[in-house]
């Protein structure tokens, strides 16, 4: 555990420069030299003509000697500054050479004088920082110069004295002269080494005592990641070698390490508030977690400094900052106080879950925090700001593997993220006018954790304004020509992890006449669902293709023209091994929604199967474009009152209801009947609310023209609300009774006439009359 420094600050740094030092090469020392005129195939602004790179185990030292061309003047900029970070309390650092290579002259700058020991992070004034920096500032160096360097790291650090391991990287995407790796060892250590691809393979050397590993290639061309590679796949040569027996001993080695015996009665003390304060156990950690997250500083850490153990947690209390070990040790600590099982988690932001292929060693740089509540398991990133989800669903990065800092731990995988529900649903209303009027558009989206973390930083960082504009831009491009209706709303409940979006357009000129004389032909875009999932170039892969994981998307679009005739439902399911999609249209008369969902089931696409992939992408993208065909002549259709606005329904949904799309995705169903309104608000004037918008209905129109019996209010965009009430239509009610005596008159009446008309047809003709003879004309008058 690292003790407080007491003394003052330029104390601290005086004892800092001790540790730097300025001696020749040692010994043990392979020379290894370089091609001065090397020319990559793939010119930049520099030219790495060197990487050396080669291990002691019996001496805990690493020597570095690297030789780089500087071609343009930007690269000039960037190394005219030399640095070099180190752990001032555990390493030790001898700089051999700096020099500077301009034909045959030769500057050279490793002077003692020219140095300046400095803090790691910028402006730091605190004394038991470990980070440290040796910075020098090169004078006169040019274009075309070589700058050449070479230093001696030597690790003092206690954790696994016994064993030792090193690990030797390229930089990507790099053209490389030449690059040498080199490892010496005693006959009697069990090392062993791993590299990234079969050929990379060792020469090995005998002497008496020890053996040597030598890596060398010369002219590497330089490996380039493909377009949509993971993060964690590491595709530039490495080379590993460790004698490590297991994982469980560097945990043993690492929970010895980050023991703390100082005074936590501070914290105790808050843990006893937060207690006081908080009945429910997910409530507390709810606190203690954003107690960390949002009220701590993180500073920047890397693999040297975690080998260190954490500074007290009293301290860190004290000063509010801290490396991620130090956080993530306060908090476990704060959540064992609360009675919570927890414990910090070390993982490596690069290698991820690649991690668990590398042989055992110290590989973390970052320090996460796993907790158990109720037999549910979470991690907890306790750097991570303005998060939101409880003590439950709270995002967290992928990363695959880590180290539990606790005696003869493994690798242990990360909790499923699938669990976290993640959702975005976007739910588009396009009130059709085909008359030359413009149409309306309303945007309504409600994000759901990472979605919702992603929103609410975008907002914190640019702003309600900036995104209005960013918003109706990329709206304009959708459509032509938009005009934003009011103004962006849109609701943030951090504790349900939930975000809602709200906003209203007014477009025109998306329309195009149809071939058929009287129609127009109406595309919705669907660019958020071809955003999400990129589509692989047509070049055979060498590396997996990245997807995101988890995704999940919803997207509604809901047309409403009276033109539109009603139709059949139709649906159609697209799965495969990385996903699922479905799409369900359903045509009433005048009302045409379509809802398209998906979902991924992996977080990349092997090489091999990319082909595949991009055929099901492709079969999607075919099912999630749509176009209709509108009659001309035809008026927009009356909008609700929330038009374009924040539903009313979103206290709810922030609350925890369960989204319209359920996981995994199901074909949406038939919405249950409304409920009944509130009853309406009396007073006079009111403002529009939520609440009214139930009872109000929004005529808004582009000229201001007021209607009768209206209220108009202004908006930002200067246009014009009038708001219309709605005559309620009111059916007769009958009582039961009523009804019950009607179908018995009606009843016996049926039956009468059945009865008649059964007699008419059985009672044949009847008697007959007898003939009378009509009376004889009078005779005629001569």
């Amino acid at each position: 555990m690292p003790a407080e420094t007491t003394g003052a600050q330029p104390d601290f740094l005086a004892a800092a420069r001790e540790r730097l030092s300025f001696s020749p090469a040692p010994s043990w020392v392979c020379p290894c030299a370089f091609r001065p005129d090397f020319k990559a195939k793939q010119p930049g602004h520099q030219t790495h003509l060197l990487v050396d790179k080669q291990f002691h185990a019996e001496k805990r030292q690493t020597f570095v000697h690297a030789a780089v061309r500087l071609e343009t003047l930007q690269a000039v900029h960037r190394h005219s500054q030399w640095r070099l970070d180190f752990e001032a309390q555990s390493q030790s650092v001898a700089i051999h050479s700096i020099t500077t290579h301009r034909g045959n002259q030769r500057i050279e700058h490793a002077q003692l004088e020219k140095f300046h020991i400095v803090h790691r992070e910028a402006g730091a004034d605190h004394l038991d920082i470990e980070g440290i920096a040796a910075v020098t500032l090169l004078e006169d160096v040019r274009p075309g110069d070589i700058l050449e360097w070479s230093y001696t790291l030597h690790d003092e650090s206690l954790l696994l004295a016994e064993d030792a391991a090193c690990m030797f990287t390229t930089p990507p995407a790099t053209p490389i002269g030449r690059f040498h790796f080199a490892a010496r060892f005693q006959q009697t250590r069990p090392m062993k080494w791993k590299s990234s691809s079969d050929d990379l393979i060792p020469t090995e050397t005998l002497d008496k005592t020890e053996i040597t590993w030598i890596w060398n290639r010369d002219n590497h061309p330089g490996t380039w990641a493909e377009e949509n590679t993971p993060d964690w796949f590491i595709d530039y040569p490495w080379v590993q070698i460790s004698d490590c027996p297991d994982w469980e001993t560097v945990s043993t080695a690492l929970a010895a390490s980050w023991k703390d015996d100082s005074d936590d009665s501070p914290l105790a003390q808050l843990a006893q508030k937060i207690a006081r304060d908080h009945n429910s156990v997910h409530l507390q950690i709810e606190r203690a977690l954003e107690f960390v997250q949002d009220e701590f500083r993180a500073i920047p850490s890397d693999s040297a400094s975690m080998l260190q153990g954490p500074v007290s947690p009293a301290l860190v209390e004290r000063r509010r900052f801290g490396e991620s070990k130090d956080l993530a040790f306060l908090l476990a600590r704060l959540l064992q106080h609360l009675q919570v099982t927890a414990r910090p988690i070390l993982v490596n932001t690069a290698w991820r879950k690649s991690l668990s292929t590398l042989l055992p060693m110290p590989l973390f740089d970052h320090a996460i925090v796993e907790y158990q509540v109720r037999g549910e398991t979470r991690w907890v990133d306790p750097t991570s700001k303005r998060q939101g989800g409880g003590s439950l669903n709270r995002i967290i990065r992928d990363y695959g593997v880590g180290l539990p800092v606790s005696p003869s731990s493994r690798l242990v995988a990360a909790p499923d993220s699938a669990a976290q529900t993640s959702l975005y649903e976007l739910k588009e209303l396009l009130l059709l006018d085909t008359s030359g009027a413009p149409s309306w558009l309303s945007i309504t989206i409600t994000a759901r954790g990472s979605h919702a973390e992603m929103l609410r930083r975008e907002f914190e960082a640019d702003g309600h304004d900036v995104i209005a504009r960013k918003r109706l831009q990329q709206c304009a491009a959708r459509f032509n020509t938009a005009k934003r209706i009011g103004s962006l709303e849109y609701r943030d409940d951090r504790a349900a992890n939930v975000f809602v979006l709200a906003e209203g357009f007014e477009i025109s000129d998306f329309m195009v006449s149809d071939s058929k004389p009287g129609l127009y032909k109406v595309s919705v875009p669907n660019d958020f669902l071809f955003d999400a999932l990129k589509m692989p170039d047509p070049e055979t892969r060498r590396t997996p293709f990245a997807l995101p994981y988890p995704c999940n998307i919803s997207h509604t679009i809901e047309v409403r023209c009276l033109s539109l005739a009603p139709g059949i439902v139709q649906s159609r399911d697209i799965d495969s091994e990385f996903l699922h999609f479905t799409r369900f249209r359903k045509t009433l008369s005048g009302d045409w929604t379509t809802t398209y969902t998906l979902s991924t089931l992996a977080d990349s696409v092997p090489a091999e199967q990319v082909e595949e992939y991009r055929d099901t992408l492709r079969e999607i993208r075919a099912e999630a474009t749509w176009s209709l065909l509108a009659p001309v002549g035809q008026s927009r259709p009356h909008q609700r009152g929330d038009f374009g606005k924040v539903p009313n329904a979103w206290e709810q949904a922030a609350q925890g209801a369960q989204p319209a799309v359920a996981f995994p995705f199901r074909l949406p169903e038939r919405p249950a009947p409304a409920t009944p309104p509130p009853a309406p608000n009396p007073a006079a004037g009111a403002p529009l609310t939520p609440s009214r918008a139930r009872e109000t209905v929004s005529s808004i129109s582009a000229n201001g023209d007021a209607h009768e019996n209206g209220d108009t209010t202004e908006i930002a965009s200067g246009d014009t609300i009038t708001h219309r009430r709605r005559r309620k239509r009111h059916r007769r009610t009958r009582k039961k009774e009523d009804v019950t005596v009607r179908n018995i008159l009606l009843t016996l009446g049926a039956v009468g006439l059945a009865l008649v008309f059964v007699y008419l047809l059985v009672r044949g003709t009847g008697p007959s009359l007898p003939t009378v003879d009509a009376p004889n004309a009078p005779p005629t008058a001569k």
